[in-house]
């Protein structure tokens, strides 16, 4: 359905976001997904330049060519719901490898593609648009299709369009499809309790995790808009690397997790696990686990709070060759996580550059999981540092004018 105009909270926007696989025809228009692209484009990357380029294709001839690549193959046999030509439109984001940094066997491509397609994503919703992440395709009808240069890789394809808002005819399979996934997939979600710990990844929570709706009910004012939260959000959205001298409410530090909570990944696997780390000799030893190419320790030891982003991997998945899954599904709950910290007034500094044994030791997590990132949350000093360290995740330092095509 679309989006409700009484909205007006991330919260909401997150909760009433749902793979949409069944679409009005009517057509959209540049103008209509705006604030959609200007999301992406104001999105954090692991570098100055992005490695990744959406592209929005409404064109009736580049939509239908797209559209069949991405249903060519065996692997794509679970996308025959998407054998209709009433979708209004098709998005393509695709990335230059080489661009952005990688550390071991993890290529950052991914995490700064999965966020700002998601920043997309929420975007459009926004607007009234529904959108499906779509991984289970063979990439390379879909390269030759959109003519991509050598080297390129295909990450994430999704249809674009207004939810179909009429009653669905039995016969309809893609009707049928959007009810019966939506049941399974996006209302089945795991609780908090079951994918949060406290300092070690078998250690349950140490405080309440209860939600206070009062932390949103203050809120904030959108002034250009519902259209517009995600844009704003992200323009408010501060990285330090010093924090002032006050804790974060457990309550704002549950909205964060519920904000991860909710986010969608591949198969509504929901391998994302979070490690909430306080402990002063804890987050000490987190400081010498993670530093810059010069040594510089990340300051780690004076956060509020550091969250350990993992993935519990008990079989390896991939969406393609070098296309891990959860560095995907992972970074699309730390998209929903930075802009609920925006949300609530925290700043933020998203690491991930560290030795990956060293804190999977001290979180004692079992060795099938795979920590992602180190995000950490605070308030914003009235006169602190704000920057970055090499290869953490950066915020633009100014407007970005590439990155998003129309077609």
């Amino acid at each position: 359905m679309p989006v409700e105009e009484n909205i007006n909270s991330l919260i909401e926007i997150i909760r009433n976001r749902r793979s949409v696989r069944k679409y009005d025809p009517s057509p959209l228009t540049r103008q209509d997904i705006g604030p959609a692209a200007l999301a992406a484009l104001r999105s954090p990357a692991c570098g100055k330049t992005p490695s990744w380029t959406i592209s929005v294709f409404t064109e009736e001839t580049l939509k239908e060519r797209v559209r069949r690549a991405v249903i060519a193959g065996l692997k794509a046999k679970m996308n025959t719901w998407m054998n209709t030509p009433d979708i209004p439109a098709m998005v393509c984001i695709t990335a230059a490898p080489d661009v952005a940094p990688r550390k071991g066997d993890k290529p950052f491509y991914l995490l700064e593609t999965a966020i700002a397609f998601e920043n997309f994503v929420l975007a459009a919703h926004c607007c009234g648009f529904g959108t499906c992440w779509i991984g289970a395709f063979n990439e390379a009808p879909v390269i030759n299709a959109l003519e991509l240069e050598t080297g390129k890789r295909v990450v994430a394809v999704s249809p674009l369009g207004r939810p179909y808002g009429q009653p669905v005819n039995l016969l309809d399979l893609s009707g049928q499809y959007d009810r019966i996934t939506r049941a399974r997939l996006h209302d089945n979600r795991k609780q908090l309790k079951e994918i949060v710990f406290s300092g070690r990844y078998s250690d349950a929570p140490d405080w309440d995790l209860s939600l206070e709706p009062e932390d949103l009910e203050a809120g904030r004012t959108y002034g250009a808009g519902l259209r517009e939260i995600i844009p704003e959000l992200l323009t408010d959205l501060r990285f330090v690397t010093a924090f002032a001298d006050k804790d974060v409410e457990d309550s704002k530090l549950n909205w964060v997790l519920e904000a991860a909570r909710l986010a969608p990944s591949a198969s509504n696997n929901q391998i994302w696990r979070y490690v909430v780390l306080r402990d002063r000799e804890q987050l000490e030893e987190l400081e010498l686990a993670a530093h810059n190419d010069e040594g510089f320790q990340v300051p780690f030891s004076e956060a509020p709070v550091v969250i350990a982003l993992m993935a519990e991997q008990w079989m390896s998945r991939e969406r393609g060759d070098e296309q891990p899954y959860f560095l995907i599904d992972v970074p699309i709950a730390l998209s929903h996580m930075l802009l609920m910290a925006s949300e609530l007034g925290l700043a933020a500094n998203v690491v991930i550059d560290f030795n990956e044994s060293r804190v999977t030791r001290i979180v004692q997590a079992p060795m099938q999981t795979r920590v992602v990132a180190l995000l950490t949350l605070g308030y914003p000093p009235q006169r602190g540092k704000t920057g970055d360290f090499p290869e953490n995740l950066v915020l633009p330092k100014k407007e970005r004018s590439k990155g998003v095509e129309f077609f």
